[in-house]
């Protein structure tokens, strides 16, 4: 409706504000980038929680300007197919073209680096759950090593008839023994580990 009202002059200014509007959404994007590659590079060195929500962050700024470029895109295109604006001169269709264009090089390229952030998130995730499987390993290890010298320091205290029990230096032998198992035990666990691995 508003297009019977404007003159073609002001609806060149008017297409002209629309082609501007989305190339100054631009600097924003690149600032995002640079934010995203010093990230990167941070989290590359050491992978902490402040530096994920950060990550969390960016991709939550993108999330906003993907859903405006898309929209400005949409509305354009929309417009672009307005029976009204058919019968505009071919000077005022160019202008309209040139913000159509640009507004869909903006969503396209939020949409990559959209794309590009949930691939980095999704990757230092996983290093997060590697990290955390692989010292859920190493407790596990150390409970079954401990284990075993529980048992046999619980089965030599026991106040039953056990072998040894007149010895004055049996815990020396009781000591020996829970190292050897402990030893051989270790070099299993190493062994199935490096198999696993």
């Amino acid at each position: 409706m508003f297009l019977h009202h404007l003159d073609g002059r002001n609806r060149i200014l008017e297409f002209i504000a629309l082609t501007i509007a989305s190339k100054e959404i631009f600097p924003v994007l690149d600032q995002l980038d640079r934010d995203k590659d010093t990230l990167n590079a941070k989290l590359r060195k050491r992978t902490t929680k402040q530096l994920l929500l950060e990550l969390s962050d960016l991709e939550t700024r993108l999330v906003y300007l993907l859903t405006a470029g898309n929209q400005n895109a949409l509305v354009l295109e929309q417009l672009r197919k307005h029976p009204h604006i058919q019968k505009l001169g071919s000077i005022e269709l160019e202008e309209l073209d040139d913000a159509l264009i640009e507004a869909r090089q903006l969503a396209t390229m939020t949409q990559l680096d959209s794309q590009i952030l949930q691939q980095l998130s999704g990757a230092y995730n996983n290093i997060l759950n590697n990290n955390l499987n692989g010292n859920l390993t190493i407790l596990t290890m150390i409970s079954i090593l401990l284990a075993v010298l529980a048992v046999i320091t619980g089965f030599f205290g026991m106040n039953v008839q056990l072998p040894w029990q007149n010895e004055s230096q049996a815990w020396i032998w009781i000591i020996i023994m829970s190292l050897i198992m402990w030893l051989i035990i270790a070099q299993v666990l190493k062994l199935v580990m490096r198999r696993q691995g």
